[in-house]
């Protein structure tokens, strides 16, 4: 009775195949943003990425998000980056 039990409360949880895991939040092989249309500057990672890929500081990077909002293609337009 007892593995019925275990099995309704995820305690048998199948494992991500290796496409699901490349989908998770803290995978570390990962190398650009989920969403390539927005900023996360909340995300230390992230926030590295994008200072780099745009050449701005990243106090730059996060006053523009603070005055355009997250849209990649706005805060190009704010920063005057191609």
């Amino acid at each position: 009775m007892a593995i019925p039990l275990l099995r309704t409360i995820g305690y048998f949880k199948k494992q991500p195949t290796s496409q699901e895991a490349n989908h998770m939040s803290d995978n570390l092989n990962i190398r650009q943003p989920q969403d390539p249309q927005r900023i996360n500057v909340n995300e230390p990672w992230e926030l590295r990425y994008w200072t780099k890929r745009m050449g701005v500081s990243e106090a730059q990077l996060k006053q523009a998000v603070k005055s355009v909002g997250p849209m990649v293609m706005k805060v190009k337009i704010y920063l005057g980056v191609r």
